[in-house]
């Protein structure tokens, strides 16, 4: 049972680089070790000197690993129990219930309000829809990282580390996600990610 799950993922992986890669004639590989890792290996990512050339192989390569990741997103959706998916994203005023309590506790009096309110825009519930939308919000700017990273829970969730598989689980199973999430930050199983401006969540919690 494990093998044919490792199977069917890796098999969605090849697949999302090699669309990717086709419409624009470009490496597969490079676009399908990023799926596997997060490391970008084409020319021009990362720090130090770049040509011209290289910053707009970047570029390209870049936006190639965005439809990457959205595809294989909803590839994998289709791994996941069909009343997981139906289950609608967690509403900023039940966010706002959670993370209030670590705020109050933080957050100097004066600045409460505008934390609170700050950070409830950036965090996002990770049942299905929840990740979805985090998805989006991340590959709507420059970065990756927080995208893949959430694909990556969903690649390992049935073979990986037990944060992984719990990430998965909150996905899988999200009547007992939603009956956590309004509990105080500090109660596990409660899977968010926040991002540090409007639009890109940044790092993951539990």
């Amino acid at each position: 049972m494990e093998h044919d799950k490792l199977e069917t993922v890796n098999h969605c992986i090849r697949g999302a680089a090699q669309q990717a890669a086709a419409s624009g004639g470009l490496r597969t590989s490079l676009i399908e070790r990023f799926l596997r890792t997060g490391e970008e290996t084409w020319d021009g990512a990362g720090s130090g000197r770049f040509t011209l050339a290289q910053l707009n192989d970047d570029e390209v390569y870049t936006g190639a690993t965005k439809t990457a990741l959205r595809t294989l997103f909803r590839l994998l959706a289709d791994l996941l129990p069909a009343e997981a998916q139906e289950v609608p994203q967690v509403g900023l005023e039940t966010i706002r219930a959670s993370i209030g309590p670590m705020v109050k506790g933080l957050v100097e009096r004066d600045w409460q309000e505008v934390a609170l309110r700050e950070l409830t825009a950036r965090t996002f519930v990770l049942n299905f829809q929840g990740a979805q939308a985090a998805v989006d919000a991340e590959l709507s700017t420059c970065f990756m990282g927080t995208a893949w990273q959430i694909l990556s829970g969903l690649c390992l969730g049935t073979t990986g580390s037990n944060q992984r598989k719990s990430m998965w689980n909150a996905m899988a199973c999200p009547r007992e996600t939603l009956r956590t999430c309004g509990c105080p930050p500090m109660r596990p199983r409660i899977h968010t990610v926040t991002s540090s401006s409007t639009s890109r969540p940044t790092c993951c919690t539990t």
